[in-house]
Order: structure tokens, then C-alpha cells, then sequence
């Protein structure tokens, strides 16, 4: 079975190159659909250079989970400390979903849920108390995925994508059994 193949880990500097391949890939298969070439050649530019990930990976206040089959990467979420937007509850231990991603021939396997069981876990081993995440408006599928999980509606955000302003959503949920968002 497929997903007995996949191996979630922490990602490791020596996985940046492989990681920012992976990211631009990702971004452009789920959103070229939508979004114009222009702008998104300019985010994915700006968001998945190698450098970039080299830093992201070397920050103490974040970490990458990898789902890995065989050597590749075929899912993966960057997640940090960090309040949300939203000014919800300041005092509580909050976790960014930065990005959630999976490659496209991973789609609907089941892949996005294990590693959503992943990061929920790794955010729980480090102490986190509530977790939240932006999401375009338009996503569908994403809203739909991140709602079956539990999160919540719970403000808005702008976000750029190249030129280009756009309405994410900021989705939240806690890890606590008491309820934390309003």
C-alpha cells in the first residue's frame, strides 16, 4: 500500500535544494489554475529559492515535517511559532501551518492526512496550544480539508502574490480539550 511506503521526518539542511524544487512544483500544480502566470512566477520565486529554505531549515523557531517515499519528497509542512493575525488569545503557545503542501501524483491517497497527524503531533511535543493557518478564500479543497480537521474560521488576512492582493482566510483549532477560539 502506498502509504505504508512514506516515512514522515524532520527536514535537515541538506534537504533545501530538494525542498525548494518541491515547493515551487507544488504551488504552481494547485494554483496555476487560478492565479496569473506573472504573479505566481514572482511568489514562487520569492518564496521557494534555495536560500531561502536553507534559512527557514536553520531557524530555531521553525521546522519542516517531510513526507518522504524512497529519497523523495512528496509532502511537506513548514510550521513555526507565531501569532496569529487574528490578536486571539496572546497568551497561549499559537503554531503556524506556514505551508501544507503534497506533490500532485500524491493527491487523495490519504498522504495530506497522515501528514496532517504528523504535524499535529510534532506541534504538541513541543508544548504548542493552538494552531492556525492562512488559506485562500478560493481554495475549496484546501477549506474543506483544514475544516475536516477541525479548524475554524476565525478573522481575515491579506496576502500578496506577486502585484497581486488577495483574501486568505486565518483558520485556527486547539489542541487543548477545553475550547480556546471564540
Amino acid at each position: 500500500m502506498l502509504r505504508d511506503e512514506i516515512v514522515y521526518r524532520p527536514a535537515v539542511l541538506a534537504d533545501a535544494a530538494e525542498l525548494a524544487a518541491f515547493g515551487s512544483e507544488s504551488f504552481v500544480d494547485a494554483y496555476a489554475h487560478a492565479l496569473k502566470p506573472g504573479s505566481m512566477a514572482l511568489h514562487v520565486a520569492r518564496t521557494y529559492s534555495e536560500d531561502l529554505q536553507r534559512r527557514e531549515l536553520a531557524d530555531p523557531d521553525a521546522w519542516t515535517l517531510l513526507a518522504d517515499r524512497d529519497g523523495d519528497i512528496v509532502a511537506a509542512a513548514y510550521l513555526r511559532w507565531a501569532s496569529p493575525p487574528a490578536k486571539l488569545a496572546p497568551e497561549l503557545r499559537w503554531v503556524e501551518i506556514a505551508r501544507f503542501y503534497l506533490a500532485k501524483p500524491y493527491w487523495r491517497t490519504g498522504i495530506s492526512s497522515d501528514l496532517m497527524v504528523a504535524a499535529l503531533a510534532s506541534i504538541r511535543e513541543r508544548q504548542g496550544e493552538v494552531v492556525w493557518l492562512q488559506a485562500w478564500e478560493q481554495s475549496e479543497v484546501a477549506l474543506r480539508f483544514y475544516r475536516k480537521w477541525g479548524f475554524r474560521e476565525v478573522g481575515e488576512a491579506q496576502f500578496r502574490l506577486g502585484p497581486e492582493l488577495q483574501r486568505d482566510l486565518i483558520l485556527a483549532r486547539s489542541l487543548r480539550p477545553d475550547p480556546l477560539i471564540g
